[in-house]
Order: C-alpha cells, then sequence, then structure tokens
C-alpha cells in the first residue's frame, strides 16, 4: 500500500475505465483505485470493495466510493463463480506467500467473468508491516515468467 507505481495505475485506470462494468476491487487498501473510478472516470457501475484490514473499512465508507465493502481472506472469496465481470487484485499478491498467491489468482479468476487485473512490484521488494498493519508485509516476489505460465497477457506500465 505505502508505494504505487503512477504509471502502473493510469495503466490500470484506463483499462477500467474503458470495460463500465460490476468490479470487485480486492485489497481495496486506502480505496485508490475505486475513487479514481468513480469520482474522475465517473464510473457508475457496482464497485466491490474487499480487504482483509478492517480499519480501513471506516475509512473508506465515508467516501461512499464503494457500494459495498467486505472484510475477508481473499484466498477465499465469498462469491458466486463469475459474479464480477472484472477482478482487480492491485499490489495485492505480494503480501501474500507463493502458494498462497497462487490460491488467490485461482479465486478471482473464478469470481471473475470477463477479465483479471493483477499488479505486482517485479521481483523481491521488501516492505514491513505500515502504519500497524502486519498484512502490509511483502511475503513473495513475481516475475513476468509467474504469470506468463498462468497464461496472462503483460502490460508493462512501470520500469523494467
Amino acid at each position: 500500500m505505502p508505494i504505487h507505481n503512477s504509471s502502473i495505475n493510469n495503466a490500470v485506470i484506463s483499462i477500467l475505465s474503458s470495460h463500465h462494468r460490476k468490479l470487485l476491487d480486492v485489497g481495496y487498501g486506502y480505496g485508490w483505485f475505486g475513487y479514481k473510478l468513480r469520482i474522475e472516470c465517473q464510473f457508475n457501475e457496482p464497485i466491490i470493495g474487499f480487504d482483509i484490514y478492517k480499519p480501513y473499512i471506516a475509512q473508506i465508507k465515508r467516501t461512499e466510493v464503494y457500494n459495498d465493502l467486505i472484510i475477508g481472506d481473499a484466498r477465499h472469496l465469498p462469491f458466486r463463480d463469475e459474479a464480477f465481470d472484472i477482478v482487480l487484485a492491485a499490489e495485492l499478491i505480494e503480501h501474500l506467500d507463493k502458494r498462497d498467491g497462487l490460491e488467490l489468482i485461482r479465486e478471482c479468476e473464478r469470481v471473475s467473468r470477463k477479465l483479471t487485473i493483477l499488479t505486482t512490484p517485479r521481483g523481491n521488494y521488501p516492505q514491513s508491516s505500515y502504519k500497524g498493519n502486519i498484512y502490509e508485509v511483502h511475503r513473495s516476489g513475481w516475475m513476468e515468467k509467474d504469470f506468463l505460465r498462468l497464461g496472462y497477457t503483460l502490460v508493462f506500465a512501470g520500469t523494467p
């Protein structure tokens, strides 16, 4: 959460804003993507936020950006198959170990009807807890080959 690459953020917003459909934002954190879509891009479709860290809900609810905010573990999303047109997991997978990261991917793909978007730092990018949030610790590093093996198309918006 503490560091976001603005060029990656802009690329994701561009993709999301061109697909006006029901969106699940997994690991919404401070709600940056929801805010940008709702306020700046006039995204009028439902946006559901899902995060494991309870203190974020009080902060995000005040913005009225998300249609619903749900607390839970992203490795076990409580939604039916293909419940969302788009699933976004931005800067989340690196907070899980590799095995749990693969489970996150499977869950995102399961609940997505059309498009799953994942963003992550390239490789190992150490980060400890942040403002008391132990879930901010980076537990794994991911490279292009990890996603290519899973059949993903890569969009490079940041630096190599």
